[in-house]
């Protein structure tokens, strides 16, 4: 043995050994903000971060953070940095438990389970992750879980595309009468729904982006509660990050700047007299929608005849569905079909009330008594 040989420092081993299904169920949500295609490649991988028997998994766009906890067997505490897309692939179909082994000196992070070994170089040190700004605490609410859930499903369709009103992109939560209650709009209809929830500290604008990552943290029939943080600058009020954490579960994302509309001016009054009075059903708005062939085709409704008529978008020929009529004079009105259609499928039946053809039109329906939409109609 030289001198050389003498002075060699050992490797250093660090591992981990983690439930596979659980690690699975972790990368799988928390890199549903990961973007596929970055200018900045770190943000294509994911930290790993343990501390005494605690693994948590993050991953950030930089607009927002998803992280959740695990328990795992560890030899120490440490942080790496590894593609955890790279390890969803290769741990399909495979069950028991998993060992994730870095070794420090080599730069490398090796996957080990079922007698497969995966090994990966480790390209980005830890100290490179970029930090997400949380910002200080400025109050928070606590919504069920169930709840949430369900609220989000009926208002996310209404939320706007567009661009150039960015303001429009997102969920408008706010508060009426001492509770919170979600807007959506994207101009040509509006979805408005009071939540079984407190009155939140601040109107915020949630972004759309940030809908996909909260609707996974939650289950229809789960139990939990989701705190609710609204994080800003103290000196002046303003917040610019909301967290919800649910279990482990813990996404941060940065809010709409903007200014969104005053909404209460399209709704119409629900005491008022309406000329428009019907029940639009579900199969029939299903089916024109399926004549309409998916393009953004006029259905036009005849209260007094009962019927809704729908043309192919060559105009070769049209399909008209019977419903119950209104029994007395009625002006005719007309929709976009793929907007019925995706609100009936939502809400089932539903009743529509307007005053005319060029009116905005109230969209209620008995199952959900606490959402009211409204629709503009087009011409036919």
């Amino acid at each position: 043995m030289n001198a050389h040989s003498e002075i060699k420092p050992q490797t250093a081993i660090k591992s981990l050994t983690v439930d596979i299904g659980d690690l699975r169920a972790a990368l799988a949500w928390v890199n549903k903000v990961r973007e596929r295609h970055v200018m900045i490649p770190i943000l294509s991988q994911n930290l790993f971060r343990v501390e005494n028997g605690i693994l948590t998994i993050v991953a950030t766009d930089l607009d927002r953070e998803a992280s959740e906890s695990l328990l795992v067997e560890a030899s120490e505490n440490w942080s790496f940095v590894a593609n955890g897309q790279r390890i969803l692939k290769v741990t399909t179909g495979l069950s028991g438990t998993v060992t994730l082994e870095h070794d420090v000196a080599n730069e490398r992070v090796s996957l080990i389970a079922e007698g497969m070994t995966l090994a990966m170089n480790n390209m980005f040190p830890p100290e490179d992750w970029p930090r997400f700004a949380k910002h200080e605490q400025l109050g928070e609410i606590e919504v069920g879980e169930a709840v949430l859930h369900e609220a989000l499903k009926l208002v996310a369709p209404c939320i706007s595309t567009e661009e150039t009103r960015y303001y429009l992109n997102g969920v408008y939560w706010t508060s009426h009468n001492g509770v919170s209650r979600l807007v959506t709009t994207d101009g040509h209809r509006l979805a408005r729904l009071d939540l079984e929830a407190p009155e939140p500290p601040h109107n915020v604008i949630y972004p759309r982006k940030s809908i996909s990552p909260l609707s996974a943290m939650l289950t229809a029939n789960g139990n939990q509660v989701a705190k609710v943080s609204y994080m800003g600058r103290k000196a002046d009020g303003a917040a610019l990050v909301l967290g919800v954490e649910i279990g482990e579960r813990k996404l941060f994302s940065k809010l709409i700047d903007g200014t969104y509309p005053d909404y209460t001016r399209v709704v119409p009054p629900e005491d008022r007299e309406n000329k428009i009075d019907i029940v639009v059903p579900r199969s029939a708005a299903q089916r024109l929608r399926l004549m309409a062939g998916g393009d953004a085709t006029g259905c036009k409704i005849s209260p007094e005849k009962g019927t809704m008529t729908v043309s192919t978008a060559d105009r070769d020929a049209s399909l008209s569905v019977n419903f119950a009529p209104a029994g007395k004079p009625a002006p005719e009105i007309g929709f976009n079909i793929n907007y019925l259609a995706q609100t009936t499928a939502k809400l089932g039946d539903i009743r529509v009330r307007g005053l005319s053809g060029s009116d905005p039109a109230l969209v209620t329906c008995e199952a959900h008594t606490n959402l009211i939409m409204v629709l503009m109609p087009m011409r036919v």
